[in-house]
């Protein structure tokens, strides 16, 4: 994964320890946020979790 500082044009490559899933079923991504942190939720049509993301400040 590729992340940039703010106001730079250099990335720095990070490893990401996350799955890698392809779903071919129907689904939504849910998204909940505090002021704290973002959680990315990828979920079925029978409402089964395939993925989470979590991002922190």
């Amino acid at each position: 994964m590729k992340s940039y500082k703010k106001g730079s044009t250099k990335a720095t490559e990070t490893k990401v320890t996350w799955s890698r899933v392809r779903y071919r079923g129907y689904g939504l991504v849910a998204v909940d946020v505090t002021a704290e942190q973002m959680v990315v939720r990828a979920l079925a049509e029978n409402g089964d979790q395939i993925d989470e993301l979590t991002l922190r400040r």
